[in-house]
This record gives structure tokens, sequence and C-alpha cells, in this order.
């Protein structure tokens, strides 16, 4: 019987571990995801700031956008653009 319950003991305790781990790899993986963001938006202002000053609005909605598909095309256009008035156009921002 002692056995039994330390054998359950030990799947429960595996269970906990595993949820634990869970959690801890989708934290990782959010934050893996916000460092992407971060450095695309980091790459749109430095594309921007070769044009001209961006202005802070402009650079703190760069900052807040949390669609990663839409960051991506950010970037691109900052790319193409010939200013940062040009590049508000496009995006609406």
């Amino acid at each position: 019987m002692k056995q039994l319950q330390y054998a359950v003991a030990r799947i429960k305790e595996n269970r906990d571990m595993e949820e634990k781990y869970m959690v801890l790899e989708e934290m990782l993986r959010e934050e893996r995801m916000e460092g992407k963001m971060e450095g695309i938006a980091l790459g749109i202002t430095a594309f921007l700031e070769e044009l001209d000053t961006i202005p802070e609005e402009l650079r703190q909605k760069l900052t807040r956008e949390r669609d990663l598909k839409a960051l991506q095309k950010y970037l691109k256009l900052a790319a193409q653009v010939k200013s940062v008035e040009e590049f508000r156009r496009e995006t609406g921002l």
C-alpha cells in the first residue's frame, strides 16, 4: 500500500512539474515574441531616422504595436519611403 501511495505521489509531482514547465515554456515563447517585435520596431525607427526626426507619437505607436504582420509590413515600407510623412500617410499612423 505504501508503494502505491508513493507511486501516486510521484505521478502527481511529475504532473505538477509538467504543468509548471508548460507555463514556463509559454512565458518564454511570449518573451521571444516581444523581443522580436521590439527589434522590428527598432528597425523601423532606424530607417525613418535616416530620413528625418520621428515624432514621439509615431515612435510610441510603433513600440506599442503588437501585430507582428503589421510591424513586418511597416518595416518593408520604412525601407522604401522617401519621408516620414510618406510613411505616416501609407500606414495611417
